[in-house]
């Protein structure tokens, strides 16, 4: 349970997996999305921006639409939360990372360090949170 009135600048979700669509990730993920959409839900106004983390995994081949275009990590993750019923004014990707430390990176410095965000919550799954916390805490 997430506790209400949270005040937060932005929620950071981390991707992980090839995608199963262009609006389904793999299950740990559809987890952090449900996640990710509790503490929207739980936060104060004004709304924190939700921002998906990740263009794919660089080992694993990349999921292509029948175009050939890439399907990336964070935008299957933010298609997933608007079928959650997350608004798409509150969505963000980030579609240029291939591992956490590059997640961190451009976050940071294509994201949060931009808009000035201060107070950010990281959504990630209970196996990945050591290496998480030890490389988002900035």
């Amino acid at each position: 349970r997430v506790r209400d009135g949270l005040r937060i600048d932005a929620i950071m979700v981390l991707g992980g997996g090839r995608p199963l669509s262009d609006r389904r990730t793999m299950p740990f993920v559809e987890e952090r999305c449900a996640a990710a959409v509790a503490v929207y839900e739980a936060s104060i106004l004004p709304k924190p921006k939700v921002l998906t983390l990740s263009a794919g995994t660089a080992h694993s081949p990349q999921l292509m639409t029948t175009e050939g275009l890439p399907i990336w990590e964070s935008t299957a993750a933010a298609g997933s939360l608007l079928d959650r019923g997350l608004p798409a004014s509150a969505l963000l990707v980030e579609t240029t990372s291939f591992d956490t430390i590059g997640n961190a990176f451009f976050a940071r410095t294509s994201h949060a360090d931009l808009a000035g965000w201060r107070t950010v919550a990281i959504i990630t799954s209970d196996f990945h949170m050591p290496r998480t916390r030890a490389i988002f805490e900035w």
